[in-house]
C-alpha cells in the first residue's frame, strides 16, 4: 500500500496490521519497542541503516523469529536474513511495513500496488 503523507502511513500499517493479528497471521510471542509492538509475521521496514545488522536505511522484510528473553528479531529481506539487537530495536527506526510513503517505494517493483490517493492538488 502507498500513501503520500505519513499519517495516512501510518493508519494504513495500524489496520492492516490489526486485519493481520485477527486473522491469526501474526504469530503469539510480542515485543513492544519504541512504542510498537511486533510480532512474527509482520512485515516491516528499517529506517536507518545498521552495517552490523547488515541491513539500510529502507530494508523492507519479515519477521520470521523473535526472542523475548533476549530482545533480538530476526528478518528476512531479499538479501537474507539480519538479527535485529535490543538496540536497534530501541532506536524507534523499525517500524511497521505494511504500507509506504510515495517517496519511500520510488524504484521498487511491485506485482500490485494499492495506492491511497489524495485530493491535496484540488485544495491548493
Amino acid at each position: 500500500m502507498i500513501a503520500l503523507r505519513r499519517r495516512d502511513v501510518a493508519e494504513l500499517n495500524a489496520i492492516a496490521r490489526g486485519l493481520m493479528d485477527a486473522s491469526g497471521r501474526l504469530g503469539d510471542e510480542r515485543i513492544r519497542a519504541a512504542g510498537r509492538e511486533f510480532a512474527v509475521g509482520d512485515r516491516i521496514v528499517c529506517g536507518r541503516t545498521g552495517d552490523n545488522h547488515r541491513v539500510r536505511n529502507g530494508t523492507r522484510g519479515t519477521i520470521v523469529a523473535l526472542d523475548p528473553a533476549s530482545r533480538t528479531v530476526t528478518i528476512a529481506t531479499d538479501a537474507g536474513q539480519s538479527v535485529l539487537t535490543t538496540r536497534y530495536l530501541d532506536s524507534g527506526f523499525l517500524r511497521h511495513g505494511y504500507a509506504l510513503t510515495g517517496h519511500s517505494v520510488q524504484g521498487t517493483t511491485t506485482h500490485r500496488a494499492y495506492v491511497l490517493g489524495s485530493d491535496r492538488a484540488a485544495q491548493e
